[in-house]
């Protein structure tokens, strides 16, 4: 942000202004109340305009060079709007309001900032994404652990950790945060540098990644002022009910992100019920390539939310539903008991068409409870949030009836609805207007009944409308104009109207207040002192009303963590009930899920292309893996492109993620033995932002997979060696197929174009070959992509090049290069002759073993060039 201009001196009074609120928040675009609009100026009205697409104008302002400031608004009505825009674009907004009154004072209003929005503090619901939880993280460093603190404060979540930086990594990318807080500290100046610079202390590993970083001053995650903090927030002596007591990382990265959150929220502080303490361990790791490449939450190629395996699975009825669902599909369960106990409770939702209906339904009349708890324990609910808290309450008896005969934990701690929430339903129904205003200064916010004092005022704006018609009636009678017409309006107030055929007819005692084209506007002093009552009961009206709010929704706090706990319960019946309302529609069946390492799924099918394609055209398929055994441990999957490889791939990790969430699966039936992690690598493209090319993305997955995976992972990999050289790819992929079959003992299924890799079979007992199948004529290939036991032995990419449209001259020459290769046997080299048939297996495979002799690549050359021998 740039400085205050060097000629503050000359500054207009309201520019003084200005710049001293602005000097408080250089890290924010200051939107900044003028009137009916908000001005940015300077440097944030170049932003506002470009990313907005405002107009950039300018004001007179002597202190700048041309005599004009850069200045760009938006109407305070419509603010809600460009600040949505804003916020998603990453950026944070300073909002200053006019709190004095116009004109009390020489000078400008008195102007504050009242919050500030950034993407990781938002809680206006309009503003925030409803499928998915607004998380705020912060991070702090000491030694080779890290300090975790994760918030959603627009659902009171609260939640602390302690992890190695690899835990972290896995960590951030599960939680996907819109905004991390880390330390800023200074660093000695490098050889050509003068003075100390500032920097953030951001893992090494997130440096290049796009989340949006935040630097506050390192105080804020010291300890002792972190921990006393924590303690003053929630009225505590001691951090031992949080379970962080032993976690000093984890205590200085949440006090920072309280005090963040004072410092942003001002007087619209969340509250939270506490802090929780948790582990990464206990559930499937899904590593953020993994989630890519298996397109749970968004496709790849456009990030969009339809053809996801969340868009498959999801048919909630409410936001917070929603949100509970990706969780449980983004961090799937590892305890078999606890995957039961969820499947227990799809397969009675599941049974019973009645239930399903009358839940659905009431859950359809909910609104976002989780998120109005909040607001109501945090006193920042209006009006219209407890209309829409007493109408959700309204709707849970139904629910309570559908389970009430369930003994599922999921389902039976639905059946009564809490007491203090059918309390809180009634306070609100006896208080609140049936159709409140938006604005707390509106008026109309209390039911006629609730209060003597506003009853009163009423009665007396009720006879105003009586009061005009006689008043009328009255003038027209003593003046003889019967078109005479008493109105009002927000200019004028209240005037008589007479028409100019008959003005000559007024009244000496009408005094003239506007001139119009067919009429004169009159006052009397009898309307005037009537306007000036009936303005005076509306003011009285609305400030009494207001007053009276704030001290009825802080009456209310006291109910809202009892909300918030039984909307989780909620969120969770919706996520049930769309499992198994999918589980019915779709055919799916309970998995047998145990701690075996058995993986065997018959008659699988892609959860997401199934319900793309029409029914009954996705071509199921059987497959079968047990981890560390001698039989079926790995699978090489051969095929030519488009054939199906890749959707084998991830209707196997689709499959394997739904069983343990606790969801049913598109099968005939499925084994699975639970899996700790999930390792992929399908597909890749050029890492531009790292400066890493898609060979190198790809080796990096793949060596992720050989390190770290255990005999109970799930390796799915395709393709791998594609990026280089041809003998080079055969050798990386028959290396890291050896390595993964002999040392690491996972499940595993590689597919791959390099048909020699079906040679290990001979060598390894716990590999099989398995190719999908495909039927040519008459030069076309026709895809069955039924997957049958045997290794492909050609890839047919010439056909596959043929569907594509690429040109016929180019077709016939790839088939005459291809036949001149397969005559000469160039490619059948490569794993052929005494010094590939007499190598140990227990010897490393080296890439020397596969490089061509000079010959060969000399007639591979004379090939390509199209020279035949003589």
């Amino acid at each position: 942000m740039p400085d205050e201009p060097a000629a503050s001196a000359q500054l207009s009074p309201l520019m003084r202004q200005y710049w001293d609120i602005k000097s408080q928040n250089t890290d924010a675009l200051l939107f900044f109340r003028v009137g009916d609009f908000y001005e940015m100026f300077d440097a944030d009205a170049h932003v506002a305009s470009r990313e907005l697409d405002i107009t950039l104008t300018s004001r007179p302002e002597p202190s700048y060079p041309n005599g004009r400031m850069p200045m760009a608004g938006v109407p305070a009505r419509a603010a809600d709007l460009y600040l949505g825009r804003l916020v998603a674009k990453g950026y944070s907004v300073a909002i200053c309001e006019q709190v004095g009154i116009v004109g009390a004072e020489k000078g400008p209003v008195e102007r504050q900032v009242t919050r500030i929005l950034t993407p990781g503090t938002v809680l206006e619901s309009h503003l925030l994404p409803q499928r998915e939880n607004n998380y705020l993280l912060s991070l702090v460093k000491g030694g080779d652990l890290w300090g975790l603190a994760c918030v959603d404060a627009s659902c009171g979540e609260f939640f602390v950790t302690q992890l190695s930086e690899e835990q972290l990594i896995l960590e951030v990318g599960r939680l996907e945060p819109k905004e991390i807080l880390v330390a800023k500290k200074m660093v000695k100046p490098g050889p050509n540098e003068v003075m100390p610079r500032e920097v953030l202390e951001v893992p090494q590993s997130l440096l290049a990644s796009s989340y949006r970083f935040t630097g506050r001053p390192g105080m804020f995650f010291q300890f002792e002022p972190a921990q006393r903090r924590i303690l003053q927030t929630f009225g505590v002596a001691t951090l031992e009910g949080f379970g962080c007591q032993s976690l000093p990382l984890a205590v200085s990265a949440a006090g920072a992100a309280l005090e963040y959150l004072e410092k942003t929220q001002a007087a619209e502080m969340p509250k939270f019920a506490g802090i929780s303490a948790y582990t990464t361990d206990g559930h499937l790791t899904l590593d953020s390539n993994t989630r890519r490449n298996l397109e749970l939450t968004e496709t790849s190629r456009d990030r969009g939310f339809d053809g996801s395996l969340l868009w498959t699975l999801d048919q909630t009825r409410s936001g917070m539903g929603s949100r509970m669902l990706r969780k449980w599909l983004l961090k799937p369960l590892y305890s078999v008991p606890a995957i039961w106990e969820r499947q227990d409770a799809v397969a009675e939702l599941s049974r019973n068409a009645q239930q399903r209906d009358e839940i659905g339904n009431a859950l359809a009349r909910l609104s976002d409870v989780e998120r109005l708890s909040v607001k109501l324990t945090s006193a920042t609910v209006c009006p219209r949030d407890l209309m829409a808290i007493q109408c959700s309450i309204d709707a849970l008896e139904p629910i309570s009836k559908a389970v009430k005969d369930s003994s599922n934990p999921y389902l039976s701690s639905l059946q009564a609805v809490p007491a203090k929430l059918t309390e809180l339903a009634g306070l609100i129904s006896r208080a609140i207007a049936p159709e409140p205003p938006r604005e707390l200064t509106e008026g109309g916010i209390f039911a006629d009944g609730y209060n003597a004092e506003i009853d009163e005022i009423r009665a007396l704006l009720g006879g105003g409308k009586q009061w005009i018609e006689d008043f009328q009636r009255q003038e027209q009678e003593r003046t003889g104009i019967k078109s005479l017409k008493v109105n009002f309006n927000r200019n004028f107030g209240y005037f008589i109207e007479i028409t100019n055929s008959n003005k000559q007819n007024a009244p000496a005692d009408y005094i003239r207040k506007q001139t119009l084209t067919n009429a004169e506007r009159f006052i009397t002093p009898e309307l005037k002192e009537y306007e000036a009552k009936i303005l005076n009961a509306e003011k009285n009206q609305n400030d009494v009303e207001y007053k009276l709010f704030l001290e009825f929704r802080q009456s209310l706090v006291q109910y809202g963590q009892e909300l918030l706990h039984y909307a989780t319960r909620l969120a969770s019946l919706d996520a049930l009930l769309s499992l198994a309302q999918v589980a019915v529609e779709r055919k799916y069946v309970r998995p047998t899920v145990d701690d075996s390492l058995t993986l065997d799924i018959k008659q699988g099918r892609h959860p997401v292309l199934e319900k793309i394609l029409p029914m009954g055209k996705y071509v199921a398929n059987d497959t079968r893996l047990e981890g560390d055994s001698e039989d079926h441990q790995l699978i090489i999957l051969t095929g030519p492109n488009m054939s199906g490889k890749s959707s084998l791939l991830r209707q196997v990790a689709h499959i394997v993620i739904l069983s343990q969430m606790g969801s049913f699966v598109p099968a005939e039936s499925a084994h699975v033995g639970v899996v700790d992690r999930i390792f992929t690598r399908i597909g890749a493209v050029d890492d531009l932002t790292q400066g890493q090319s898609t060979f190198l993305v790809e080796m990096a997955e793949t060596t992720q997979c050989c390190l770290s995976a255990t005999p109970r992972s799930l390796i799915l990999l395709d393709e791998v060696g594609r990026g280089t050289s041809t003998y080079d790819g055969v050798a990386i992929a028959w290396s890291v197929a050896e390595y993964l079959a002999r040392d690491v003992r996972a499940r595993t299924i590689f597919a791959t174009h390099y048909h020699e890799l079906n040679g290990l079979a001979s060598f390894f007992p716990q590999i099989e070959n398995y190719q999908v199948l495909v039927r040519e004529l008459d030069g076309h290939v026709e895809f069955i992509r039924s997957v049958v036991p045997g290794g492909a032995s050609r890839s047919y990419g010439v056909q596959v090049a043929r569907m594509a449209g690429l040109p016929a001259s180019v077709i016939d020459r790839a088939q005459y290069l291809m036949g001149q290769m397969e005559k000469k046997g160039a490619a059948a080299k490569i794993l052929d002759g005494p010094k590939f048939r007499n190598i140990p297996m227990d010897e490393v495979m080296q890439l020397s073993l596969f490089e061509p002799k000079a010959s060969d690549r000399v007639d591979n050359v004379a090939l390509m060039s199209g020279v035949e021998e003589k």
